[in-house]
């Protein structure tokens, strides 16, 4: 990390650097309590922290303006340091920028990277996947519904339905599967419980006047009209479409949660309830 390109916000760190070549890192925690530094050389690794021992923030309170300077001024008064050498048995290979993992003949975005002679057996991006879509481009299609010489072939950036809502939440360039043609089910279709997570204690919340409420459970699923059926240790409580969410309050004990698709999918979890 001795030469990594840095926000815009982070002005001035140039001057830290003089003569001495380090590799670094600075770091300031939420609400500006603490500040740290953190340098590396074959000989050293300086770690720097500054802040109040009350744990009381100050807004001007960052890694690089305070904690870093005084990394600096460190090294400067240790004695030469030399700089790392390049481990033997690399590889230069092609690395998928979105899911960097090695780059399969899909991927668009790439670059190259050295590895490990290991490293080559690691998986390549199962992620960027040809799809199939009818001759206008709105619908993904197959050829047990839709003449073969009518389609039209793309790559396709495609996250399980899980990960793809995770992911939706720090990035507005995730674009959703087209949906499938009616009457032609094509691709990977799939429902998942994202909470509560398996084997995990949920408790039940109380509101103001001190009554138990209810817990809000939530599933994703990767066709946005699909239908999801939801059930509670095998007894039905309703469907949703579109916004997968459910206000239940479960009794005390352990509970196994299912939710099935109308494809005929389904993902389930098990949890015990809690009450105070």
């Amino acid at each position: 990390m001795s030469n990594v390109a840095r926000p815009r916000t982070e002005d001035g760190w140039q001057e830290f650097l003089g003569g001495r070549k380090v590799a670094w890192k600075t770091g300031t925690s939420f609400g500006h309590r603490d500040a740290w530094a953190i340098g590396v050389t074959p000989e050293y690794v300086v770690g720097v922290w500054v802040g109040n021992a009350s744990g009381e923030g100050r807004p001007d309170l960052t890694g690089l303006n305070y904690a870093g300077p005084v990394l600096f001024r460190l090294f400067k008064q240790l004695p030469s340091t030399t700089w790392f050498k390049e481990p033997p048995k690399l590889m230069a290979v092609k690395v998928c920028k979105k899911s960097g993992f090695r780059a399969s003949a899909n991927c668009g975005e790439t670059y190259m990277q050295k590895i490990h002679a290991k490293g080559m057996e690691s998986k390549i991006c199962m992620y960027h996947q040809q799809i199939f879509l009818d001759e206008k481009g709105k619908y993904l299609v197959n050829s047990t519904c839709y003449p073969v010489e009518k389609m039209t072939s793309k790559t396709w950036f495609v996250l399980p339905s899980l990960q793809a809502w995770y992911y939706k939440g720090h990035t507005t360039e995730y674009e959703e599967l087209p949906p499938n043609m009616p009457g032609c089910l094509s691709g990977k279709i799939g429902v998942n419980l994202v909470y509560p997570v398996n084997h995990t204690k949920v408790f039940i919340p109380r509101n103001l006047q001190g009554e138990h409420g209810q817990l809000i459970f939530e599933a994703v699923h990767n066709q946005n009209n699909a239908m999801v059926y939801w059930h509670l240790d095998g007894v039905f409580l309703g469907n949703t479409k579109g916004l997968h969410r459910l206000s239940l309050r479960p009794t005390s004990g352990k509970h196994k949660l299912t939710v099935v698709d109308e494809f005929g999918n389904s993902d389930e979890a098990n949890f015990e309830s809690i009450e105070k």
